[in-house]
């Protein structure tokens, strides 16, 4: 079979040409989907490799082969199933108590419509929920890769409770064995002369409702000395209080090395300039002063 995203319609798992016919009329009266029944073992196996259907019946009575369980569970599959045993006996309690079976349903012919519409009502509401949150577990991850790649990652600070929501790159970027979510850890990682001056530009721009924008020395515990950039702001109730403040915090030790080299380079430069005894004039390439 080839795989396709597309719906197939209703699997029947029956050795049973009456059942298959029984089936196929009880289930018509609710709709008339495509039906495929396998006809042995081997299409059976195929059948369920292809995942993709709007609901599977299997007639256990008739077909009570072991495999199939473990078909579904090494699937991992999320059709629903259900499960047609007439004659449920004690000693198959434990059988269908199973973990194999999380998404299989017990039925009988009496009540097989009544499953099936309740089945096919929650795959309707189901689906585009797990459409969206596997949308968004692209989108995150993608957002981790891009973060990751800018030596970037998100925090947000609880400004009533005073703690700290820090995403997983943070480990990396802070170069710190664990994420706290305690405000204060973090600001005993920075410099000890800085921390005043820290604090009060982050009470400042809150208060004054501009972003927060700070380069911070850290002493991060796996990395040693490094820059941090915080960018972040904060958000307010109705009567303008300050609840939280999100952002980004980026490790910017290169740009800060670089910086600090050239203002090193132009203090040299300057020293030499200020002790040569004569007038130094800087000529253009047409010898204009």
């Amino acid at each position: 079979m080839r795989h396709s995203d597309k719906k197939r319609g209703f699997l029947l798992i029956t050795n049973s040409d009456g059942k298959a016919r029984s089936l196929i009329h009880e289930i018509s009266h609710i709709l008339i989907p495509p039906f495929h029944i396998p006809k042995n073992q081997s299409e059976v196996e195929e059948a369920l490799n292809e995942k993709n259907w709007d609901l599977i019946v299997w007639d256990y009575e008739s077909y009570p082969y072991p495999f199939i369980i473990d078909k579904i569970f090494s699937l991992s599959l999320t059709t629903p199933v259900i499960l047609l045993l007439n004659n449920f006996e004690d000693n198959q309690s434990d059988f269908l108590k199973s973990d194999y079976l999380k998404n299989v349903t017990l039925a009988n012919f009496e009540t097989l419509s009544g499953v099936i519409k309740k089945k096919l009502s929650e795959q309707r509401i189901r689906e585009p929920q797990e459409s969206l949150a596997s949308e968004l577990k692209k989108k995150e991850e993608v957002l981790s890769m891009a973060l990751g790649a800018a030596k970037m990652c998100l925090w947000e600070w609880d400004l009533q409770s005073d703690q700290v929501y820090l995403s997983p790159e943070c480990i990396e970027v802070l170069g710190t064995e664990k994420i706290s979510g305690d405000h204060r850890y973090y600001l005993e990682l920075v410099i000890a002369e800085d921390v005043e001056e820290v604090n009060r530009k982050k009470r400042e721009a809150i208060a004054q409702k501009r972003p927060i924008y700070l380069e911070v020395p850290f002493k991060s515990p796996l990395k040693g000395p490094i820059w941090l950039a915080i960018y972040g702001r904060a958000i307010y109730d109705d009567k303008g209080n300050p609840l939280k403040a999100i952002g980004v915090v980026q490790d910017i030790t290169e740009y800060k090395n670089v910086q600090q080299k050239l203002q090193k380079r132009e203090s040299e430069l300057k020293l030499i300039t200020d002790s040569i005894p004569v007038m130094v004039v800087h000529l253009d390439k047409n010898l204009i002063c």
